[in-house]
């Protein structure tokens, strides 16, 4: 499931003993979906600190999750459900409201995840943009975001739109070299949700 999700776009797929890594420290952080009996999702989230306010923030996935294994990172004490890893082919939807239920029922103030926007470099390519900027993919990002909530499909990104969309999620940041993405020029867009207590 993995390699499907990810091929052709330079995303490393999860080895085993991640997976198995994530059953020791946060079990209820991990959400597989089952479709027809065939495995077609995943998700992974640890327990972190976020805060709205500090757009500097600019660290990478390594950086925010120990690169990906979460060992050093999960901290049960912090204020937000942060998603680690997330790979669905179909049922995304489903795994995002797991974990926004997730959210409310440790408690948690916020819902925060990176998103790839694949469609960044295609379109970058279309406004001959050389050397694509902060400014470039903020602009960018806040776009597909805006329009993913008007549910306007005239600036479309195949995953950043999908997410923006979802129930209550609102932009934060763009971060550069936070995964390898060939397809997202290794950008990510960073969203997050309130849980209104």
């Amino acid at each position: 499931m993995e390699e499907r999700a990810w091929a052709g776009s330079g995303v490393s797929v999860i080895p085993e003993d991640m997976f198995l890594t994530w059953l020791k420290i946060f079990p209820d952080g991990l959400r597989v979906a089952e479709k027809n009996g065939e495995i077609c999702g995943h998700g992974y989230v640890q327990i972190s600190d976020f805060n709205p306010s500090a757009k500097k923030d600019q660290r990478s996935w390594n950086e925010v999750t120990d690169y990906g294994y979460t060992t050093n990172t999960h901290n049960p004490n912090s204020n937000s459900v942060y998603v680690v890893s997330f790979s669905a082919l179909g049922v995304g939807k489903k795994l995002h409201l797991h974990f926004l239920d997730l959210t409310r029922k440790y408690m948690k103030k916020y819902l925060v995840g990176a998103c790839r926007m694949p469609g960044l470099i295609k379109y970058a390519q279309k406004k001959n943009v050389k050397m694509v900027s902060k400014s470039f993919v903020t602009e960018y990002a806040r776009l597909v975001c805006k329009t993913a909530k008007e549910k306007d499909k005239k600036f479309f990104d195949p995953v950043l739109s999908v997410f923006a969309s979802a129930n209550g999620m609102r932009y934060f940041d763009v971060v550069k070299n936070y995964f390898n993405d060939r397809d997202s020029g290794n950008w990510a867009c960073v969203l997050y949700f309130k849980n209104e207590f």
